[in-house]
């Protein structure tokens, strides 16, 4: 009778450490897993993540939601467990704690690699070029005003899409300073009607 009351004592630890515990190897195993994907996803969020977040389709949103839904899964391997899940977040946070710090200390120059705001409409006024260069199409911009009660673009003085996928829209009539455009691409083209140059 003892001997089955000591089977089931160490039987009932050994499976509540299969749910929250993991191997030395298994803790690597997910750093090594949580780090690769991470960089992957940065890579795919740089190329696609704007146009995500700015497109309105069933389609770009899906894919965000099963892009994420993969990652996760594969962080944690076969067995998802409490600490393979803490040791993904630690390694998580410690990656974008690291990539932030370095972000911050890059010369402005040395950051072209990052999204920049960009002028996708003048003047009422598409620029085809600006919206190839974002990945957008006109119809997913044109859903984006509408969202903000725009009817038209004779409406419009200016359209920026940021480099978080938001639309900035500046109304026929308003005026935008120089210095809130210092990062964004296709301002030096801008005219005087809708920009006040600083001395």
């Amino acid at each position: 009778m003892s001997t089955r009351t000591g089977l089931g004592k160490y039987g009932g630890m050994d499976e509540l450490w299969a749910h929250i515990g993991i191997t030395g190897v298994q803790v690597l195993g997910v750093v090594l897993a949580t780090t690769v994907l991470y960089l992957v996803y940065a890579g795919v969020i740089r190329v696609l993540g704007r146009r995500i977040r700015a497109s309105t389709s069933t389609f770009s949103l899906v894919l965000a939601t099963v892009m994420g839904s993969l990652i996760a899964r594969a962080m944690l391997g076969n067995s998802p467990t409490l600490i393979g899940g803490l040791v993904a977040l630690i390694t998580l946070v410690t990656l974008e704690g690291s990539f932030g710090m370095l972000r911050r200390r890059l010369p402005h120059r040395g950051r072209a690699w990052r999204y920049q705001p960009t002028v996708i409409l003048v003047d009422g006024v598409v620029l085809p070029a600006a919206l190839r260069a974002t990945g957008l199409r006109e119809h997913e911009i044109v859903t984006r005003l509408r969202h903000q009660g725009v009817t038209s673009y004779a409406d419009l003085a200016l359209v920026i899409l940021e480099s978080g996928g938001s639309l900035t829209v500046l109304r026929t009539g308003q005026r935008i300073q120089q210095r809130f455009l210092w990062d964004v691409r296709g301002a030096g083209d801008l005219p005087d009607g809708i920009v006040d140059r600083e001395p």
